[in-house]
């Protein structure tokens, strides 16, 4: 697979039975999220949700990690203002919201590292499996940083 092919490989849902699987699936870059990828994942969800022989969803990554999280430099390198900085944060907001919220089980299947917003997906899940050497690290969270607007809000 070419680095260029890698890139560019948005989510992919795979059907078994009544089980669900999306697979992140971009190994080279450790399953990283680009801002088009969060359009598709709510679209897979809706997928997932809209199908009565679905009962149950599998959420993981392909390879070594679940996810190094979102790719903060491609918000910097097409944010141009504050307000579109802010809108793709609150994409991500919505994609996690929907995870939450889906109408069957979900499972986050944890074969390796989980970084950044990535966590937040693994948290949205009802249940977390992980191999033994799996790890979550926020490293917002060591600079006191929050993802959501909505963080902002809390009172």
């Amino acid at each position: 697979m070419s680095d260029i092919a890698d890139a560019a490989s948005p989510p992919v849902l795979e059907l078994s039975g009544a089980r669900a699987t999306i697979r992140l699936n971009r190994p080279k870059h450790l399953n990283r999220l680009q801002a088009e990828d969060l359009g598709e994942l709510v679209k897979l969800f809706d997928r997932v949700e809209s199908d009565p022989d679905i009962r149950v969803l599998v959420l993981t990554g392909t390879g070594r990690a679940f996810s190094a999280g979102y790719d903060l430099n491609s918000v910097a390198e097409r944010a141009v203002s504050p307000n579109e900085q802010q809108s793709a944060g609150s994409a991500f907001e919505v994609v996690v919201n929907r995870l939450e919220d889906l109408g069957v089980p979900t499972i986050c299947r944890l074969n390796g590292g989980v970084y950044g917003g990535s966590t937040d997906l693994a948290l949205a899940c009802d249940f977390r499996i992980g191999v033994d050497t799996a790890e979550m690290f926020m490293p917002a969270a060591r600079l006191g940083l929050h993802y959501y607007r909505a963080a902002s809000n809390a009172t």
